[in-house]
C-alpha cells in the first residue's frame, strides 16, 4: 500500500512536471510566433511607408513639372503684352495717347 501511494505520488509529480514543461513550451513557442508576426508586420508597414513615399516623391515631381510648364506659358503670355501693358500705364500717367 505504501508502495502504490508513493507510485501515485512519483506519478502526479511526473504529470505535474509535464504539465509545467508543456506550459512553459506553449509560451515560448507562442513568444517566438509573437516576434515573428512583429517582424512581419514592421516589414510589411515599411514597404507600404517606401511605396507612398516613392508614390508621393513622383507625384510631387509631376505637379513641380505642371507648375513649372504653367509658369513658363504665363511667363511667355505675358511677355507679348508688355508692349500693350506699358501703353496703357502712359497713357494713363500722362493723360493722354501716346
Amino acid at each position: 500500500m505504501e508502495s502504490a501511494i508513493e507510485n501515485a505520488g512519483k506519478s502526479v509529480q511526473e504529470k505535474e512536471a509535464a504539465f509545467v514543461k508543456a506550459i512553459r513550451d506553449a509560451r515560448s513557442k507562442g513568444l517566438k510566433e509573437k516576434e515573428t508576426l512583429v517582424k512581419q508586420g514592421e516589414e510589411e508597414e515599411r514597404r507600404l511607408v517606401e511605396s507612398i513615399s516613392s508614390k508621393a516623391q513622383t507625384e510631387l515631381e509631376e505637379i513641380r513639372r505642371k507648375i513649372g510648364a504653367d509658369a513658363e506659358r504665363t511667363r511667355q503670355s505675358l511677355q507679348q503684352q508688355i508692349g500693350v501693358f506699358a501703353n496703357d500705364i502712359a497713357q494713363k500717367f500722362l493723360g493722354r495717347t501716346v
